[in-house]
């Protein structure tokens, strides 16, 4: 980081917070050499290759914002840095293109929570108790950020959280806010969405609601005991035995290598490409050079006629980024062994992650 830093300049602002119109570092990672220059040291004794990182830079305060992909080494004391933008994707990337960033995303909130839902105050009381400064309300988004090449408008959704815990309702009310602009002053909401029916602006949806226009499902404030909550009705059953390995581990860890008597490999979490593991082996043969997670697809479906032809997916990436500490015991057993990552995303240091990962061998007698 005081390489980049020196490098580009004192403009850099902490990408925590970093608005769209400031120049930050998002993130840094290490760069997999190329497959023929790895294989050549595991396999013939060549010298290791050398290590570089990836940095992705933010360049909102450009006369052209856009998006930068460096090539920064060598690691640990790196001397060079390279653009390697148009190599990796056929041209310069326009800033429109960068995720959602943590200020912005704060920016948006404070935007609609102050700005805009005042606008509908009405029909939000009417609907669910909801009062300015509350928060009874909280705000959840998806990709895309667009319906073509150019857009940065996103729906953002209304969730209504009664009672304790983490139990979510939601109000039928979604707005689309178009962010593009670097100044958060010029964003505004495009469309709104509520129970059903679209409207120009909240406005609107106020107007219509007073004057009875707007047929409001309501919900109850009872806590997370209402028949609409989240929370499962069933108390949860008695904890499952505690296993062990009466002879031991059968498997060794040693940093990110992973020996046993039939199996070796390497392992790691890329921030955007989630879980991979690297040089699989399985008695000493090479089965695999590298396999690892690009995204997830989930497919939906029940069992009513208009589900059946009507079948969808939903898509999940960047799965290193999203990845949450497992808890012991509950996601996984008490045996696994549980390692921590240490990443530089959206900070201007390096983080860690306690219990990201988890080794266990699994037993073929237990389910």
């Amino acid at each position: 980081m005081s390489f980049l830093t020196q490098q580009l300049g004192p403009d850099l602002v902490d990408a925590a917070q970093a608005r769209p119109s400031d120049n930050c570092i998002f993130s840094v990672e290490l760069q997999l050499p190329p497959k023929a220059a790895a294989l050549a040291h595991l396999d013939r004794g060549s010298p290791p290759p050398a290590q570089d990182a990836l940095a992705i830079v933010f360049f909102g305060k450009q006369p052209q914002p856009n998006v930068t992909e460096l090539l920064v080494g060598p690691l640990p004391q790196p001397s060079y840095m390279r653009d390697v933008t148009v190599e990796r994707h056929g041209g310069p990337l326009p800033y429109y293109r960068c995720p959602l960033i943590l200020r912005e995303s704060q920016d948006i909130d404070q935007m609609i929570f102050n700005r805009e839902l005042p606008k509908a105050a009405g029909v939000l009381c009417h609907c669910c108790s909801y009062r300015q400064g509350g928060r009874k309300l909280v705000m959840l988004t998806t990709a895309s950020r667009g319906v073509q090449s150019g857009n940065r408008a996103m729906w953002f959704g209304l969730y209504y959280i009664s009672g304790f815990g983490v139990y979510l309702h939601p109000v039928g009310l979604e707005l689309l806010v178009d962010h593009k602009a670097l100044d958060p002053a010029q964003w505004t909401v495009q469309k709104v969405f509520f129970q059903g029916r679209y409207y120009e602006s909240l406005a609107q949806l106020e107007e219509q609601f007073e004057a009875g226009q707007v047929n409001v499902v309501v919900i109850p404030d009872n806590g997370t005991g209402g028949s609409w909550s989240l929370k499962s009705q069933v108390p949860p059953g008695p904890a499952p035995p505690l296993q062990f390995h009466p002879q031991g581990a059968r498997f060794n860890v040693q940093g990110s290598q992973v020996t046993s008597s039939l199996w070796t490999f390497s392992f790691g979490l890329g921030a955007f490409s989630g879980p991979r593991i690297f040089d699989v082996r399985f008695q000493g043969e090479r089965l695999a050079y590298e396999i690892s997670l690009q995204e997830v697809l989930v497919v939906y479906g029940r069992n009513t006629l208009l589900a059946m032809v009507n079948p969808y997916m939903d898509r999940g990436f960047c799965m290193g980024k999203f990845v949450t500490p497992l808890a012991c015991g509950v996601d996984c057993p008490y045996l696994a062994t549980y390692v921590d990552w240490h990443f530089l995303l959206e900070f201007q240091g390096p983080r860690t992650l306690y219990n990201a990962l988890l080794l266990l061998s699994r037993t073929r007698a237990c389910p």
